[in-house]
């Protein structure tokens, strides 16, 4: 086998196998992890302010089933850090 031919055989398919999942994994992770944060972190609290909005006045301040204050903008470290 000449140094310019290329290499053949299970092994080399095996590689090119083990290759293309791999690209598709970082393809998934590159475009998955970015929209999960956007929809998933401030996506929901756009949705949860527009339905404040909507709410009008008189519910702003009240109280939802597990103790936040409708209409509080609230940032997403202390949320994540307040003692239960």
């Amino acid at each position: 086998m000449a140094k310019t031919d290329k290499p053949q055989g299970p092994r080399h398919e095996l590689n090119l196998c083990y290759l293309k999942i791999g690209r598709a994994i970082c393809v998934g992770l590159l475009s998955g992890v970015p929209t999960g944060l956007l929809v998933g972190g401030i996506g929901s609290r756009v949705a949860m302010r527009i339905s404040a909005l909507v709410g009008g006045a008189e519910i702003a301040g009240t109280l939802t089933e597990n103790g936040n204050v409708v209409a509080e903008v609230v940032p997403i470290v202390r949320t994540a850090m307040r003692p239960k």
